[in-house]
């Protein structure tokens, strides 16, 4: 056995106390009055004052004890089945003492005993008795909550009228609690009435406001489950607004909200959400064109909701959502579809291949294009570079001979120099001639060729007579001076 809150009080053990032993209280719980030590107290009610014919049932307080005595725990599932005396604190109270003879007498303190169970916050369970200590049970615990609604299992509606000597006995417990405003009828329901001697008396407690539920008569009609429900819509042909036929077919998704309403409301909501959720699509479908049947799915199964919603509310119905779930167009719209899905295709191809083709094209023409750009860049730096490299090198020339030419006119200013240049022509004009004999077979020789002195001496009066010119002549400028910008290249095309 499990150990146990030293302040709790639980039932006496089987194995410390045999069950055939010790007090009499229901199910062998402690016996206490007091509360703070208890969530529910077991009291008896040992009357049948007031009863008519059969009297006896004040012994069922000890009976009932006796016979709990023998109960025990459920042993098939021990792991998945809570002890209930680990939860509930249980005691048993004892009886509240009646007086014999004296309904009213009893009935007072039978209400004083409940009460102080009730108006310490611990539940009652009432051991009777007859149906008369209904009464002082709801009295006290009406005083504590108010108006009550009774749950009432018994097979007579106990609503008779009390005579005025007799105002109470067993039959007359629920007409007088409901004159005194203890039980709200409307919220109460009164559960296996049956029996002819209750035929009379049942229409006065319906017209009270009680409901009443009578073996054979009373039975369950409708059942609903308020779990969401998926309700398949058969395929249907719709016609869309370019006229052509479509199969279409769906799912959708309602949950009952209100079980009255759906029994009483309509006689099958199931058929009636599912004719409608069809009409309501073949107007949805009717309003698109084919093409757009695909791509409009959301939108169509929005407005069938809309409209499903709308209509089911009477019903106690909510239409959550709608799925449609296949768009089966003909075989001959197919087969035109798949030849338009394939030329699409073709085209796309041939439009694909036509713009690498065109794209290649142009980026041919640029890549030549900027060949020819390029050569024709590197062709004007090649004549810039080329024309910087001659007037450089005539510059280069030009200086050279001018600063000979001044050595020699220098060299012929001084002594001397005037007959070293008679020899320099002299040998100059014999080895020329010479190499001319060499080279040529005709030759055209001058008149004075014999003459070599004529020749010197004319030489020698040329150089005296551009001796002092050349003398005064400046020298050249800076060789970026004498440069000439080269020519622009031509333009390339």
């Amino acid at each position: 056995m499990s150990e146990r809150p030293p302040d709790r009080l639980y039932p006496a053990d089987w194995q410390d106390s045999p069950r055939y032993s010790g007090a009499y209280t229901f199910m062998r719980c402690p016996t206490t009055r007091d509360l703070s030590l208890a969530d529910v107290a077991i009291i008896g009610v040992p009357i049948d004052t007031d009863v008519m014919y059969r009297p006896g049932a004040r012994f069922g307080p000890r009976a009932i004890r006796d016979a709990s005595g023998q109960l025990r725990p459920h042993a098939l599932d021990a792991a998945r089945l809570e002890p209930p005396f680990d939860r509930l604190r249980v005691v048993d109270w004892g009886d509240a003492e009646g007086y014999p003879g004296y309904i009213d007498q009893t009935l007072t303190r039978a209400q004083a005993e409940i009460a102080r169970i009730v108006d310490s916050d611990t539940f009652p369970v009432i051991l009777g008795g007859d149906h008369s200590t209904t009464l002082a049970a709801v009295r006290a615990c009406a005083a504590k909550h108010g108006t009550l609604s009774l749950v009432h299992f018994d097979a007579h509606p106990d609503f008779w009228k009390g005579a005025p000597e007799r105002p109470y006995h067993h039959g007359t417990v629920f007409r007088v609690a409901v004159e005194e405003g203890l039980i709200d009828p409307a919220a109460s329901v009164q559960v296996g009435i049956r029996g002819s001697i209750s035929a009379g008396i049942i229409s006065e407690a319906r017209a009270a406001g009680f409901h009443l539920l009578v073996p054979f008569l009373d039975v369950i009609r409708y059942r609903h489950t308020l779990k969401e429900q998926a309700v398949d819509i058969p395929e249907q042909i719709c016609i869309t607004r370019d006229n052509v036929q479509v199969g279409v077919d769906g799912i959708l998704y309602l949950k009952v909200l209100d079980a009255q309403r759906a029994s009483y409301g309509i006689a099958d909501y199931g058929f009636a959400i599912t004719q409608l959720a069809q009409t309501a699509l073949r107007s949805e479908v009717g309003k698109i064109d084919l093409d757009r049947t695909f791509e409009e799915r959301t939108h169509v199964n929005s407005q069938v909701v809309t409209e499903l919603d709308k209509a089911s509310s009477p019903w106690g119905i909510k239409v959550l959502r709608y799925e449609i779930k296949n768009i089966t167009p003909p075989k001959d719209v197919l087969a035109a579809m798949e030849k338009q899905m394939r030329a699409e295709r073709e085209k796309r191809a041939v439009i694909l291949t036509s713009e690498g083709e065109r794209d290649a094209a142009i980026n041919t023409a640029e890549g030549h294009k900027q060949q020819v750009i390029k050569e024709s860049e590197a062709k004007r730096q090649q004549q810039i570079n080329e024309a910087e490299g001659q007037a450089n090198a005539i510059l280069a020339v030009a200086e050279a001979t001018g600063e000979g030419l001044r050595k020699v006119a220098a060299a012929l200013a001084s002594p001397g120099g005037i007959e070293a240049m008679q020899l320099r022509v002299a040998e100059q004009y014999v080895k020329e001639f010479g190499n001319l004999a060499r080279t040529a077979t005709t030759l055209v020789l001058p008149a004075t060729l014999s003459d070599v002195g004529s020749m010197i001496a004319l030489a020698t009066k040329v150089i005296q007579k551009d001796a002092q010119p050349m003398a005064t002549v400046p020298r050249p400028a800076a060789a970026g001076a004498l440069r000439q910008k080269p020519p622009e290249p031509p333009h390339a095309t």
